[in-house]
């Protein structure tokens, strides 16, 4: 009896992480553009920042999360954030965008985080 609640236990861990990837797999199949993907970036900024002021640029932000240490590709993300900011603001056609860099980085963002200011981490 003891080891069917361990088993019982273990299949169940295990269906739920089988429906974490799945959704997220769903979620970056659903994206079609990098303005999509971008829009999720977005969101998912808002939920773990919730303090980050309107008008942030995305410069701004890809510098303040790359002094997180987080273990992606941050060239791959700058060169496609030049390239949609090109084609946002200067009207030029882009190609070879990797949206999933894009989604990558919204995917790690912490959830509910809080938002903490360059002058509160040197004032404490």
């Amino acid at each position: 009896m003891f080891y069917l609640l361990i088993a019982t236990n273990i299949s169940v861990y295990v269906l739920a992480i089988v429906g974490i990837v799945r959704a997220r797999l769903k979620a970056v199949t659903k994206v079609k553009s990098i303005e999509e993907a971008f829009g999720v970036l977005e969101k998912a900024l808002k939920e773990s920042y919730p303090d980050l002021p309107e008008g942030f640029t995305w410069n701004e932000v890809v510098t303040r999360l790359k002094s997180t240490n987080q273990d992606l590709d941050w060239w791959e993300i700058e060169r496609t954030l030049r390239k949609y900011e090109a084609y946002r603001y200067g009207g030029i056609v882009y190609s070879d965008v990797n949206a999933e860099a894009v989604l990558k980085l919204a995917f790690s963002l912490p959830k509910g985080g809080k938002y903490v200011s360059r002058s509160e981490v040197n004032s404490n």
